[in-house]
């Protein structure tokens, strides 16, 4: 079955030496708690890769009309969030499936019960250079839609540009004569260690992958390596 993930990381550095195996010792010692309204829950290592979740629970407010008095009244409720994410110290990503916002959220909560200084930095994206180590990786990459941020036509008109590509040497020439402007690229990618699958390039923090649910990881695993 075919699975569309976006990923959003960042880079991820200790001050301190440190290890997944201390990190989620650290994320079972702070579960979510009613007082504090957050924590963490389901810390576990698998490959070299701490996953977890935060739990957050936000206060906010609804209306509901009111038969008796004919008029709307506020209602104070709480909205939980579950927030999965992934740490991988070999690459020095920190990563989720869901939105900045999200991974911001659990950013802030591990500066808060990790001891010693936490260092994040955005991931830029280059997409000529993803392409080129998956193609060293024998990964082969056919390029099939580039957007353009500025894109300038006969030095007389510029402007957001978005182009479906049928011949991959042409997306590969846009791509050379726009390398400082490309905002965003997508690849079909055929491997003989894996199905066919389809890679969308963001060039900030985050990229998205279409693929066969069973060959996710693989890709993911690999992705990793090459823009580390």
């Amino acid at each position: 079955m075919q699975k569309k993930v976006s990923v959003t990381l960042n880079r991820i550095s200790f001050q301190e030496k440190t290890d997944v195996v201390s990190l989620q010792k650290i994320l079972s010692e702070n579960p979510y708690n009613e007082v504090s309204g957050i924590g963490f829950s389901k810390a576990a290592v698998f490959e070299n890769v701490l996953e977890a979740v935060l739990i957050k629970r936000t206060p906010t407010s609804l209306q509901e009309f009111d038969v008796k008095s004919s008029s709307f009244v506020q209602r104070n409720i709480f909205v939980f969030e579950e927030i999965s994410f992934y740490i991988d110290l070999i690459n020095g990503f920190i990563y989720s499936f869901a939105s900045m916002s999200k991974l911001n959220k659990v950013k802030s909560e591990l500066k808060n019960i990790i001891r010693g200084k936490i260092i994040y930095e955005n991931l830029v994206l280059n997409p000529q250079k993803v392409i080129n180590e998956l193609s060293m990786a024998n990964f082969d990459c056919s390029i099939s839609e580039i957007v353009i941020r500025k894109f300038v036509y006969l030095k007389g008109a510029q402007g957001k540009y978005s182009a479906r590509v049928f011949d991959s040497n042409v997306g590969q020439q846009i791509i050379e004569e726009y390398s400082d402007e490309i905002q965003k690229i997508t690849v079909d990618v055929s491997s003989n260690f894996c199905n066919d699958f389809v890679l969308t390039i963001s060039t900030n923090n985050s990229f998205v992958i279409k693929s066969n649910e069973d060959d996710f990881f693989y890709i993911l695993d690999n992705l990793k390596i090459q823009i580390k």
